[in-house]
């Protein structure tokens, strides 16, 4: 099929080192449960995420691809093939994932952000594209609570699109994505007039219960960037 139209999505899935510790969340469903890592914890959200998608959707309408940041480049869970685009493959391969070998890196989701927009405009066997409806998910651990005066309440404002990759590497999200983007369309052999758009879902988890973090981890951010 020539000048097909797709709409993909890429969820990148934040591996950060401090993921390894244990969830202090429990909710009504799973007090009676052993207690989990963050980690599976946002593994049983991707799971149900990636469920819900391919009930809502086929895959001649819409296809989803997990991404693991990992350090240096992604672990692609999935690919945009057909035969892949089902739960089981994502739930596969997020259980191969060993966030041991996870290292804190000042690039990492920079470098995610980039490959998941080579992911976006990749090529499929089954057919050729022709315009692309891209959205890229960001499943961000939100850590400012171990590093931030719990009693300013400016917190909300300052903390909103930061990044914690650790104590002192304070990153924002904003800029993280604007400078992937334009390295991606200044050195990447990509055609961006393929992009319909490309729109960045940034979704921030917190693992705790301080009102001052839960005033802005419970909202999905939406941010564009000019094609």
């Amino acid at each position: 099929m020539d000048g097909k139209t797709v709409n993909r999505t890429v969820f990148v899935l934040d591996c950060n080192p401090y993921c390894k510790e244990w969830s202090s969340q429990c909710d009504e469903y799973s007090v009676n449960l052993p207690q989990r890592s963050i980690w599976s914890c946002f593994i049983e959200g991707v799971h149900e995420y990636s469920r819900i998608f391919y009930d809502l959707f086929s895959p001649e309408e819409s296809m989803l691809t997990i991404h693991i940041s990992n350090g240096t480049s992604n672990d692609i869970i999935n690919n945009w093939n057909e035969i892949e685009q089902m739960p089981e493959q994502i739930s596969k391969g997020l259980l191969s994932i060993n966030v041991e070998k996870i290292e804190s890196k000042a690039d990492r989701i920079k470098n995610s952000i980039i490959q998941a927009i080579e992911k976006l405009q990749s090529e499929n066997e089954e057919y050729k594209i022709n315009k692309i409806n891209g959205r890229i998910v960001l499943l961000l651990l939100d850590n400012s609570y171990k590093f931030v005066d719990k009693t300013n309440k400016d917190n909300k404002k300052i903390c909103t699109f930061k990044y914690y990759e650790k104590e002192n590497e304070i990153l924002d999200i904003r800029e993280i994505i604007t400078s992937a983007w334009k390295d991606t369309k200044n050195t990447r052999d990509l055609n961006f007039a393929k992009f319909e758009e490309c729109i960045f879902d940034i979704i921030k988890i917190s693992d705790t219960d301080y009102s001052y973090v839960n005033s802005y981890t419970q909202d999905t951010y939406y941010y564009h960037v000019k094609i």
